[in-house]
């Protein structure tokens, strides 16, 4: 079974998703899963797909739900996983905190607070719920499989990213963004826990017909 398969197993039992969010997912739209309470997050990281640790331009929370420290633009440290994938390249994701009543309210921006002209901290008020974020990208980064082509065209899609505001995924681009472009993600629903077990006895019915 090939990581894709893995991975879109672990997506498709957890995400609300139709034909368009797929497409807008695999041209490496900015996802935010909307209250799963980072469970989506944490299916991923008890998984047996084979993650590692990654900076980003993406604001995160670190493992401990705080804070997320970010040096030159770039959120350091225990906040940001990914994945490489077989064929689709490289799957990243983190947690942030969401106002569950506003995602426009939720907007990292507005609690990255700055300790000096180099360091940043993310800091979300803890009444916000915890979400999911992820996207995927084109080529790899901080990546024990990252090549000089990975290297060279993940730093032209990232200046494209800021100055176009679009995201690059392995099959196009994307107009839903995370900061430091537009915040402007792509919201998908959460099935959560009951309708995953629904899932589950229904496809054991289907597996043992009386």
């Amino acid at each position: 079974m090939t990581t894709e398969t893995k991975l879109f197993n672990i997506l498709k039992n957890r995400l609300k998703l139709n034909d368009t969010s797929l497409d807008e997912i695999l041209k490496g739209a900015f996802v935010i899963v909307k209250n799963d309470n980072a469970s989506l997050y944490h299916d991923i990281m008890k998984s047996e797909l084979k993650k590692y640790k990654r900076s980003s331009s993406h604001p995160s929370l670190n493992n401990e739900n705080n804070y997320g420290v970010i040096i030159k633009g770039l959120c350091i440290g225990t906040s940001t996983n990914a994945v490489d994938n077989d064929y689709l390249r490289t799957f990243l994701f983190g947690k942030i905190r969401c106002d569950k009543n506003s995602i426009d309210n939720s907007d990292p921006n507005n609690f990255c607070k700055k300790i000096n002209s180099i360091v940043s901290v993310y800091a979300p008020p803890k009444k916000y719920k915890l979400c999911t974020w992820f996207q995927f990208e084109s080529y790899r980064w901080e990546s024990p499989n990252q090549t000089v082509y990975d290297t060279v065209l993940h730093a032209v899609d990232y200046f494209r990213y800021i100055y176009e505001n679009k995201n690059f995924g392995p099959l196009g681009s994307s107009i839903y963004t995370g900061r430091p472009a537009l915040w402007n993600p792509l919201v998908i629903d959460f099935k959560g826990e009951e309708t995953c077990l629904l899932n589950k006895q229904q496809s054991r019915k289907e597996s043992h017909p009386k």
